[in-house]
C-alpha cells in the first residue's frame, strides 16, 4: 500500500476560487476554517446570553465554569483594576480552543499548526502590550529591561540579553503552539495510517491494537487542543502584567 506524506494534512489548497475584474482571487482552507472559527465564536457568544437562569442549566453551567475558571486565571496575575481587559484576552482564548477543536474534526483542517498563523497572533499582542506600555509609561518602561539588584559592571551584558529575551516572547508563544498542533495531527495521521495498512492487510489482530492506540492519541489531543490555549491565555496575562508593573 502507499501512504502520502503525513505533513500532506497542511497543505493550504484554495477552497474557492473566482474572477473579479480580470483579476484572480482565492480563498484558501486557513480562510475558510479562520472564518468558521469566528462564526462558532460569535454563536457560543450569543447562547451564553439566550435565556440565563437564576438556577442554571447545563449549557449555562458550562460557560460558567470556563468563565470562572478564566477570571481566576487572570486574577493570578493581574490586579482588579485591569478588569477591562478580560474579555480582550478571553476572546483570543477561545477563539484559539475553537480553532484547535475544529482541527480535529473530520475533514478538519488545523489553522494553529501553521507557524504564520500562530506568530502573527503572538506578534500583534504582544506589540500592542508594548505600544501600550509605552503610552502609559514612557521612558519609564525601559526599566523593564534592568535587573534589579545586578551588580553595575554586569548591566552592559545583561541589558542586552533581557531586551533579546523580551523581543523572542512572540516566536516562542508562536513556536510552541505551531509545534504541538502539528506534532500531534502528524503524529494521529501516522498511527491511522498503520491502523488501516493492518486492517486491510487482514492483520486483525494488529488492527484492534491500533484502532485503541488511535482513540487514545485522539483523546490526547483533545486535552492538549485545550491545554495549547490554556498556556497562550496564560502567558499573555504574564506578559501583559509588564504593562502594568514594568519593574525587573
Amino acid at each position: 500500500m502507499y501512504f502520502n506524506s503525513p505533513l500532506e494534512q497542511f497543505d493550504i489548497l484554495p477552497a474557492v476560487s473566482f474572477s473579479y475584474f480580470g483579476v484572480d482571487f482565492s480563498l484558501t482552507s486557513t480562510f475558510f476554517f479562520l472564518f468558521l472559527s469566528f462564526f462558532f465564536f460569535i454563536f457560543f457568544f450569543l447562547l451564553s446570553f439566550y435565556k440565563i437562569f437564576l438556577i442554571p442549566k447545563v449549557m449555562q453551567l458550562i460557560f460558567e465554569a470556563i468563565y470562572d475558571f478564566l477570571i481566576n486565571l487572570f486574577f493570578q496575575q493581574l490586579p482588579v483594576r485591569s478588569l477591562s481587559f478580560f474579555p480582550f484576552l478571553a476572546s483570543l482564548f477561545f477563539f484559539v480552543l475553537l480553532l484547535n477543536y475544529l482541527a480535529l474534526l473530520p475533514f478538519g483542517f488545523s489553522v494553529t499548526a501553521h507557524f504564520i498563523v500562530t506568530l502573527s497572533l503572538s506578534f500583534s499582542f504582544n506589540f500592542s502590550f508594548l505600544i501600550l506600555a509605552i503610552i502609559r509609561h514612557k521612558l519609564n518602561f525601559l526599566k523593564l529591561f534592568v535587573p534589579s539588584n545586578a551588580p553595575l559592571w554586569l548591566m552592559p551584558l545583561l541589558i542586552p540579553i533581557e531586551i533579546l529575551s523580551y523581543s523572542l516572547r512572540p516566536f516562542s508563544m508562536a513556536i510552541r503552539l505551531f509545534a504541538n498542533m502539528m506534532a500531534g495531527h502528524t503524529l494521529m495521521y501516522i498511527l491511522s495510517s498503520f491502523f488501516l495498512f493492518c486492517f486491510v492487510s487482514e492483520f486483525f489482530l494488529f488492527s484492534f491494537f491500533g484502532l485503541v492506540i488511535v482513540l487514545a492519541v485522539l483523546l490526547l489531543e483533545n486535552l492538549i487542543a485545550f491545554i495549547q490555549a490554556y498556556i497562550f491565555f496564560v502567558l499573555l496575562t504574564i506578559y501583559f502584567k509588564d504593562v502594568l508593573h514594568y519593574s525587573h
